[in-house]
Parts: C-alpha cells; sequence; structure tokens
C-alpha cells in the first residue's frame, strides 16, 4: 500500500486559508521567545511563564474556541477552524495544542455548552473562552479516577451545594482558577447507569 504525504493547510478553502495567514503572522508578532524556550523545556504549557496571558490574547481575538458562537466569546467560524490555530501555534512552539485550552476547552466548555442551562452558558462559556482554567477533579483515595466509585458527595443547600469527601491529584490545580468537580449527588442512584 503506497502513502501519501499531506502538508497542513494543503486542503483549505480560499476562506479557511487567509484565516491562517492572518492566524500566522499574529502568532509571529505574539509568541515569545519565552513561550518558545518553555515548550521545549517544560513540555506542559500550563507551566510556561507567559503562557496563561499568551492563552488570554488568544481568547481576546475569539481564537481559543473560534468555533463557539460570538455571544459565548468564540469567533462564530465553522468547525474545523480550531484546528488551524492548533496547527498554526504547533508549527512555531512544541505542544502547541495545549494552549488551546485542553480539559477546560476541550470537556468543560463542550459539556457544559452541551448540557448546562443558559445561566450556566452566559456565566462559563465567556470564561472559558477567554482562557479560564480548570484543574480536573476526578482521582479519589480508595476509588482512583473510576467514576462510578466515586465517593465525594454533593447535597443541595438551597441555590448551593454542600461538598463533602476527598479528591488528591488534581490536575493543574496550582495554576487554575477554577475546578471541574466530579461528585456524587444522589448515593441511592446506580452507579453505572448512564443518564440522559
Amino acid at each position: 500500500m503506497e502513502f501519501k504525504e499531506y502538508t497542513i493547510g494543503e486542503f483549505d478553502t480560499e476562506e479557511q486559508k487567509k484565516f491562517r495567514k492572518e492566524v500566522g503572522e499574529w502568532l509571529d508578532k505574539n509568541i515569545t521567545s519565552e513561550l518558545i524556550q518553555g515548550t521545549n523545556e517544560l513540555r506542559v504549557t500550563a507551566y510556561i511563564p507567559g503562557a496563561r496571558e499568551f492563552a488570554e490574547k488568544l481568547g481576546a481575538k475569539g481564537w481559543l474556541c473560534p468555533e463557539w458562537p460570538k455571544e459565548y466569546g468564540g469567533a462564530g467560524l465553522p468547525a474545523g477552524y480550531r484546528s488551524i490555530v492548533a496547527e498554526e501555534i504547533s508549527k512555531r512552539v512544541l505542544f502547541g495544542p495545549g494552549f488551546l485550552g485542553g480539559l477546560t476547552g476541550g470537556v468543560a466548555g463542550p459539556v457544559i455548552m452541551e448540557h448546562g442551562t443558559l445561566e450556566q452558558k452566559k456565566e462559563w462559556m465567556p470564561k472559558i473562552a477567554a482562557g479560564a482554567q480548570f484543574a480536573l477533579g476526578y482521582t479519589e483515595p480508595n476509588a482512583g479516577t473510576d467514576l462510578a466509585s466515586l465517593q465525594l458527595r454533593a447535597t443541595s443547600d438551597g441555590d448551593d451545594y454542600i461538598v463533602n469527601g476527598q479528591k488528591m491529584f488534581s490536575t493543574g490545580a496550582h495554576f487554575a482558577r477554577y475546578h471541574w468537580l466530579a461528585v456524587r449527588t444522589n448515593p441511592e442512584m446506580p452507579k453505572h447507569k448512564a443518564y440522559p
């Protein structure tokens, strides 16, 4: 079997080519030597000096989540434009897609977009699109990352929840502003049932 090698952008439409050029020119002006050196040395974007500020600049352009509607902080672009931003960043720094939100833009944002209330979307989507970072709160001492074995409880208290229990290995907690926390709200429900 013969494989053909393709180059990045080879199948772009004219609009995508214009967008790719705009992104590339902006990145050339905004990616610092500090970011380049940091990605080469640390390999984890969130730990790199200047990474948060760079992500916030991308967010201000609507490019952290370019396919999201403008009212939620995106650029209102069609699907696939996020890949263009990731590819252009990756041409310039190692681990470039890490700037596009990882857990936050790749998990928390899409879950809120799909399942959140209108109020939650209005509150959280613009923050995520602007560069806010979430820590991941899944792992527990006796459950690991087996979500069916979660013990951390969240009990409704009017408009709030009282959280009781333990988490460990909260990925990104030392730099995140928010926590994407998995909890059990009803201990009587079956642990392995999927809910709509």
